[in-house]
């Protein structure tokens, strides 16, 4: 696939600004993970409560992300949760874990979270071009360790 002008200028600017906000395009994005076909059938996703589930602290996410750099996701301990959720989550009878997680540079839209009980996943929502892709992190409550993370970032337009 020949590389067009825009390509290329996106590519020098992510290499410019990876170590600032994390930008990355998503073509070949490593953090991105989409369920596959088979996945979107059943009806076995239920969407997590927002309760349990936070971003993480703009203060807080150039070290979130130097925990993610090479795995999916981190179990937390109780300081780091409150580092990285400034307070907002309350445990409970779970486990908090630190996970990837994509959005748009312009964030103009929402993260939701699923699990079928063994996977989880985390998507993030919006409406319109809102920029690149850039990394970025959540901090969630589960039961359980989750077996598969998948990354998801949609774009209606």
């Amino acid at each position: 696939m020949e590389m067009t002008r825009r390509g290329w200028l996106w590519r020098i600017a992510c290499l410019a600004l990876s170590t600032v906000v994390g930008c990355s395009t998503e073509e070949g994005d490593d953090w991105l993970a989409y369920r596959p076909d088979s996945a979107l059938d059943g009806s076995e996703w239920a969407e997590i409560p927002t309760s349990q589930y936070s971003r993480v602290a703009e203060s807080e996410r150039e070290r979130a992300l130097a925990l993610l750099t090479d795995r999916v996701y981190v179990a937390l301990t109780a300081e780091q949760l409150e580092d990285f959720s400034a307070g907002s989550l309350a445990v409970g009878r779970g486990t908090p874990f630190l996970v990837r997680a994509v959005r748009t540079s312009f964030d103009s839209g929402d993260f939701e979270l699923y699990s079928d009980s063994e996977s989880l996943v985390v998507r993030y929502g919006t409406l319109g071009d809102n920029g690149g892709p850039v990394h970025d992190s959540v901090v969630v409550v589960l039961a359980r360790e989750p077996a598969k993370l998948f990354v998801e970032l949609s774009q209606a337009e």
